[in-house]
């Protein structure tokens, strides 16, 4: 979790938008409490192994869950790269001119 929040912090810094969509003071109350019930189930569905402690008990309930708290971690890992290259602005230099792969290319 500090990997994925040290993340999150960069994200903020680099994306204005993102950072302005965390700051509107609607969406700011509705963002927490969905955050927190995420931090709940993501904290709850690895902690079943040890409150289990034998593999024979917890594989049965992963099993039946499906194996759903999986899914999560294995879709941010594939799509965290495409989302850091969607969310970060375009570098512009200091005429103010927007730097992309065409104009460095020239």
């Amino acid at each position: 979790y500090v990997n994925a929040e040290k993340q999150a912090h960069d994200l903020l810094k680099v994306s204005p938008l993102v950072s302005s969509v965390v700051r509107h003071p609607v969406i700011r109350p509705v963002l927490q409490v969905s955050l927190k019930l995420v931090l709940l189930a993501h904290l709850g569905y690895p902690l079943v192994p040890f409150g289990l402690l034998k593999s024979a008990k917890w594989w049965q309930v992963h099993k039946s869950l499906y194996f759903t708290g999986h899914w999560p971690f294995l879709l941010f890992w594939a799509a965290a790269p495409f989302l850091k290259k969607l969310l970060k602005p375009a570098v512009s230099d200091k005429e103010g001119v927007k730097i992309t792969k065409e104009t460095k290319s020239e």
